[in-house]
Parts: C-alpha cells; structure tokens; sequence
C-alpha cells in the first residue's frame, strides 16, 4: 500500500502555492486595491502567522511546494528502488515536467525569495534568531535536502539504481539533471537569503543583552545545518558563484564558536558501520557529503571539550577515505589528517596551520567546507594533545601502504609525515619511529621485509597502545609496531618504492638533529640488506634529495653517510667480491665512489653485490 501523505504537509504547500501566486499578481488601483493578489497574500500571511503563534509562514508552504512538489522525485525514485522499467519512469518524467506545477517552479521560487526578504526587512519588532522565519526556512530546506539526499542515494549508491538509472533514455536522463541542478540552485538561494536576514543587527531591545559568546554560538548551529543542507547535495555537483560565498560566509560564523559547532558537525557524520560496510561499493553520493563536512568537523576537533572523544569520532572517517575514494577526496583526507594533526600540536599564539597537502577539498563539486582558522584558545599543544596526534601516525601510515598503494599515495603520505616532523614536539619518539617503519616498509616492497621490529634501543619506541586507541588508529599489529605490507615481485624502480625511497631520504634531512643518528640507522639497515637493482635506486633518490638539503649542518652528516653507503662495494671489491672489470665499469678510476654535492645528479653506477 502507497504511503499516505502527510496531510498538514499537503495543505501547508497548498497554501503556500496560492500565496505565492498572488504575490507575484499585478497590483490593481482604485476602489479594487483591496482585492487584489499582493493585498490578499500579505491577509493570508498575517492570519497564517497570527493562527501559528508566530511558527509557521506561507513562504515555508511555497519552499514545500517548490521542493516537495515542482521539483520533487520522490515517485520516481521510488520507481527506482522498486526496479520499476526506465521506460515507465521515462514516462512519469515526462509527465511531470510538462504538468503546470514543474511550469511554475520559477515564479514559486522568485515568490518565495522576494516574499521572504520583504517579510524579514519588515518583521518589527524582530524575533528571536532562533525563532525567525529565516531560521525555519533553513531547518525546512535542511529537511527537504536530507530527504533527496536519501532517495538518491539509496539508488544511486547501490550497483542495481546505478545500472536503472543508466538505462533512462537520454530525455530522461537530462529531466533529471535538469531536475537536480534546479534543486541545487533553489536550496542555494533560500539559505542565502535566510544567512542574509541572520546576518541583519538586531536592534536594541529592553530585555538584558545576550552574551556575545551564545550569540556566537546560536549563529553557528545554524551555519551548520546550512552546511548539512548543502552537504547532502554535493552529488549535484553544479558550479555556482554563490554557492562558493555562501559555504564562505558559513564557515566563518562556525570558526567564530567552534566549540559549539564542533558537536552538531560531528552529529552530521553518516554512521560509520555502515559507511564502512557499502564502502567496497564506491557509494558515491555519501562520500561526496562526507568529504564536504569531514574537513571543517576535523578542524574543530582541538576545541571540543573532550577532544579525545571528538577525534576517535572523526578520525575513522578520515582513514577510510584514504583508500579507495577517488583521487580529489583522497588528498583532501591526507591534508584533512596533516592539519587535523599540526591542529593538536599547535601552542597559542602559533598562528595559521601551514598546510602540506595538495587537496583543498573533496566535494563533488569542487567546493568543500574550508578548515578553519585558529580563533579561540583550544587544547591544542598540551601534552594529551600531543599523545592524540603522535598515536595518529602509526594507523595513517598502515592504511595508506596497505595494497594497492600507488606512488601518488607515497607522495601524499610523505606530506603528511612532513607535517608531522614540523608539528610534533622537538625530538619526539614517532618522528625517527616513522622514519624506520617506512625504511622497513621499502625493504618488504623491495622484497627484503625485516623478521621483527627493530630492537629496543636501537630506535624510539612506537607510541603507546592507549593513546592510539583514543585516535581510533587501534592497538598496534603483533610482531611490528607497523607491520610492512608485501608488494609485487616488480622492479625495485617500479610502483612505490622509488617514491617511498625519495621520502625517506626528505625526511631524514628535515627530521630534529638529536634524532638523524635514528634515521641513518634505519637507512644503514635498509641499504644493506638490499640488492644491486634496490641499493641503486635507494641511493640515488637519497642523493637527489638530499642535493637539495639548505641546512648546512647537517649536510655533512649526510654527505658522509652516502659516501660511505657507495664505497661499500669497493670494500668487497678488495676482498676479491666484485671482478676489476666491474669496478671499472662501475665506478671510475680515482672517484672511490663518492657523491659530491657539487656534481650533476647523475645515475650512480656503481656495481654493487
């Protein structure tokens, strides 16, 4: 049996119909002035709100007819999620944009935003924010664009709706598009309209000032459920000018109270069982949402008043969208984890988080919910702070090396370990801790995996269990504190290696000076128990990257490590290990095999056992 609508809904949106019909009416002069179309409306909205107690506007009955019913697919998609045929829903589609109803989706929407700013300039004395039309007309559209946001998803995120929807013939399918974008531009426009009227000072009142900081705070929430609106329709991904100053506008008023934003963010998030359980399935239009609203919650994470619970919240979602999202939504996580990290470090007075990584957002279209600024004090920089974002490390390098793990995918983790070197206190344990886990995860790529974890003493331990279970990284995996993922019997040039090689060698010449003899530890380990294809590429894209080391203390250091990691086959040669003819061929008469720092970087040659 068909689900009956709800009939105060229905009569709602047909009062709000008629009322924006008369609006739009041309005033009459005269004796007639009285009857005519705006007169009338601005009867019915006075005795609409008089009857509501102030709680309910014709222009909310216009955005339900608008939305629920010009533009609505609710049959549709309920058609699709039925597996009724394309061509019967071809048929509806049809139907529906031709009927008088999608005719007048223009005029219902012009009605409704020159009716609602009138109302709200004119609304004397003004109500409460939270109580204004502007703010029900936020909550409303919040309503309607969760509601599209489930019907769409449920088809188009599961592989029978994807297969039904690409079988709508091409006239179909465009009413469709049409149909969406509409619903983008219409959402887009009433909450910038109702941000407008948020945004107007009140004026004076008798009753006591609130305080500015709950001012803050009610802004706020209401910037957040705009977002939630607009999140649920990145998988619209329509390019439009204000939309990109309006997701502006709200995210300033969150980071003027983050602390009040950070738990309505944070409650915005999809349930992360099952996220995680469709995930496999490339379930497009949830991720498209939540990689709009996953960057300004993460940023918001050092002012929540119990932050380690906040994090363990957020931070699941941030390594799920490290693997298998597309290319755009992975580097907005990366770089979502490297300021989330630098966030929690951060002492007062630090300034702006300098940001590593290249994504600036992961929305479908283009425009994601942007970290915000520092501007409160937080618990940043304390030590509990520190302990949450050194024991976020160990599960982010784990999930980004597991298979398959591209070079691009080594390239954006380098950044993010870079952050965290910066970030991190000086000479804390994770930093040289890092360094080794990648040397060790290069050897098993390349082949040559170590048995066990290093000894004690011989590098900084890993951080401890508790605190990276607070950051929701999980206790640490059994016989390695990151336990080196196999890879292909390939090249050792071939898929990551040549790019986890370049990082180490970054690494170790930005890493804290008390912790370099770790690192040329964890490098001396890794060189010598390669082979001759692996000890070459290693070598070579260390020299290259420390060719471009600035800090002249340490170059030396490095200097001399590479000369001595290279002469290392001239010691076996003169054991009798290598034939002159391969010396010769592989190192020339008088060089004994050293890099010089002034020499073009050139491929090393040198024959090695």
């Amino acid at each position: 049996m068909a689900q009956v609508a709800d009939p105060a809904g229905l009569l709602g949106a047909a009062v709000g119909y008629v009322w924006a019909r008369l609006c739009l009416q041309t005033p009459l002069s005269g004796p007639l002035a009285a009857a005519s179309g705006p007169a009338l409306a601005e009867a019915l909205a006075e005795a609409a709100v008089a009857g509501s107690g102030g709680a309910w506007h014709p222009a909310r009955g216009t955005l339900a007819a608008l939305l629920g019913g010009s533009l609505g697919m609710a049959r549709l998609l309920d058609m699709a999620a039925a597996g009724a045929r394309p061509a019967a829903a071809a048929e509806l589609l049809e139907a529906h944009t031709a009927g008088p109803l999608f005719g007048d989706t223009q005029l219902l929407a012009r009605a409704l935003l020159e009716a609602a700013r009138k109302s709200l300039a004119a609304a004397a004395p003004p109500p409460p924010r939270t109580s204004s039309l502007a703010a029900h007309l936020v909550q409303d559209t919040a309503a309607a664009t969760r509601r599209l946001h489930q019907l769409y998803g449920a088809v188009a995120d599961s592989a029978g709706g994807r297969t039904w929807l690409a079988a709508l013939p091409p006239a179909a399918a465009g009413a469709l598009r049409d149909m969406l974008d509409r619903s983008f531009v219409c959402a887009v426009s009433v909450l910038l309209t109702a941000t407008d009227a948020l945004e107007l000072p009140q004026p004076p009142s008798t009753a006591a000032p609130a305080p500015a900081a709950a001012a803050a705070a009610d802004e706020a929430a209401m910037a957040v459920r705009a977002l939630g609106a607009l999140a649920d329709l990145q998988f619209c991904a329509v390019q439009v000018r204000a939309y990109g100053d309006l997701v502006a506008r709200l995210n300033a008023a969150v980071a003027a109270a983050p602390a009040a934003a950070v738990q309505p963010l944070i409650s915005l998030l999809p349930c992360y069982p099952a996220l995680a359980a469709a995930y496999g399935g490339a379930p497009a239009v949830a991720i498209s949402r939540l990689a709009f609203l996953l960057p300004l919650a993460a940023s918001c994470l050092p002012h929540a008043p119990h932050f380690e619970v906040a994090a363990a919240a957020v931070l699941p979602y941030v390594y799920l969208l490290l693997k298998g999202a597309p290319e755009q939504v992975t580097q907005a996580a990366h770089a979502v984890w490297a300021a989330t990290l630098a966030r929690l470090c951060e002492r007062e007075g630090d300034g702006e988080v300098r940001e590593p990584g290249s994504g600036g957002g992961g929305a479908a279209g283009g425009q994601s919910a942007a970290l915000v600024a520092p501007a409160h004090r937080s618990a940043g920089g304390s030590a509990a702070a520190v302990e949450v974002a050194a024991s976020m490390v160990p599960y982010y390098m784990e999930r980004t090396c597991s298979p398959p793990c591209s070079a691009g995918d080594v390239e954006l983790m380098e950044k993010g370990l870079r952050q965290a070197v910066r970030s991190l206190p000086g000479g804390h344990p994770v930093k040289a801790w890092a360094v080794r886990c990648l040397a060790q995860q290069l050897a098993a790529w390349m082949g040559n995996a170590p048995a066990a974890a290093a000894a004690p003493g011989t590098a900084p331990a890993s951080p401890p269990a508790a605190a990276a279970a607070a950051a929701g990284a999980g206790p640490p995996h059994a016989g390695s504190p990151l336990a080196p993922h196999p890879g292909p019997a390939a090249s050792p040039a071939a898929g990551p290696t040549q790019r986890a090689a370049g990082a180490l060698g970054t690494l170790a010449a930005e890493l804290d000076f008390p912790l370099l003899p770790h690192a040329l530890a964890a490098l001396d380990e890794l060189v010598l128990g390669l082979g001759h294809d692996g000890r070459t590429v290693v070598l070579q894209e260390l020299y290259e990257s420390w060719m471009q080391c600035n800090d002249y203390a340490r170059k030396p250091l490095l200097d001399e490590w590479l000369r001595r990691a290279v002469a290392a086959p001239l010691a076996a040669a003169a054991q009798g290990r290598l034939g002159w003819a391969d010396l010769r061929a592989g190192a020339p008469s008088g060089t004994r095999g050293a890099a010089t720092w002034g020499a073009p970087a050139t491929r090393l040659q040198v024959r090695l056992v």
